[in-house]
């Protein structure tokens, strides 16, 4: 499958083509490794925060916070490999495009049969690279939630694990979610409990952890900047453009507070003018 049928400028909104090139004339790159970079042109004032020496020092780290956050040798790494399951659900999509937002470095994919129609998207290269190496079959895009790179309604699956709890742009990535899914499409989003449970479990695991590690690292500034939104309110964001069912795990008591993660199952509303709301953005 041709991945170019799919993809748009973030900047113009034209056709990307497979010289990179948008039609409106913006000229996009690619790494060595093949990590398409389709970022947008316009910079956003949470890369403030991004940029401070602080959490500088938190990304010296990366290596550490993979093996803590995606290994089975911490109880974050366990609950995370366990959420990894739900993108199951897209085994049977045949030869259909699936977008994984907040990709990572791909842990997940180990429960993913077809790799070849998978478009994985985060903000951090360092850990495309990695998935680029792993996976080479795999599309993989370095690019902004937010500021989508791909056409209206072009997208029939949509898979999302432990990243919209990261989104400073919230709700306009919901918003750009919405103008790029088809009226059909299948949607899983899942996000841990913050302002709950989950929150509770860092504080007692994690902050302990990384503090004695890394003494010099304000672990309560890098939890500000990277849990920016609490699962409740992904949840309302999502509702305004989707109707979305919700199961909690592992209790199925529909509370925060008495589970770890939440997998959102959302569909788009048949709503017009909603969708020209988000054209227009």
């Amino acid at each position: 499958m041709n991945i170019f049928s799919i993809l748009q400028s973030p900047d113009d909104g034209t056709p990307i083509g497979p010289d990179l090139l948008s039609e409106g004339g913006i000229k996009y790159e690619m790494t060595k490794s093949g990590v398409l970079l389709l970022d947008s042109c316009n910079s956003r004032s949470s890369d403030i925060a991004y940029k401070s020496v602080m959490f500088k020092k938190w990304d010296s780290i990366v290596n550490e916070r993979i093996k803590y956050y995606t290994g089975k040798q911490s109880v974050a790494g366990l609950l995370a490999n366990w959420s990894y399951r739900s993108i199951r659900r897209f085994n049977e999509r045949g030869r259909e495009w699936i977008l994984d937002i907040g990709c990572g470095d791909g842990a997940h994919l180990i429960h993913l049969k077809d790799r070849s129609t998978y478009i994985g998207l985060d903000r951090n290269i360092k850990r495309l690279e990695i998935l680029k190496h792993k996976y080479p079959e795999a599309t993989v895009i370095y690019g902004d939630a937010a500021s989508l790179p791909f056409r209206s309604g072009s997208l029939k699956h949509v898979f999302s694990c432990n990243a919209f709890e990261h989104l400073w742009y919230l709700k306009d990535t919901v918003v750009d979610l919405f103008r790029c899914t088809d009226t059909h499409g299948t949607l899983v989003i899942v996000v841990p409990t913050e302002g709950g449970l989950w929150s509770i479990g860092r504080r007692i695991l994690s902050k302990p952890h990384f503090q004695k590690m890394y003494p010099e690292i304000d672990f309560e500034f890098i939890s500000h900047v990277e849990h920016c939104n609490q699962a409740n309110q992904i949840i309302r964001s999502l509702e305004t453009f989707f109707h979305v069912k919700k199961q909690f795990k592992p209790t199925r008591i529909p509370s925060v507070i008495m589970n770890v993660f939440v997998e959102l199952h959302c569909q788009r509303r048949d709503n017009s003018c909603l969708l020209r709301i988000s054209e227009n953005q």
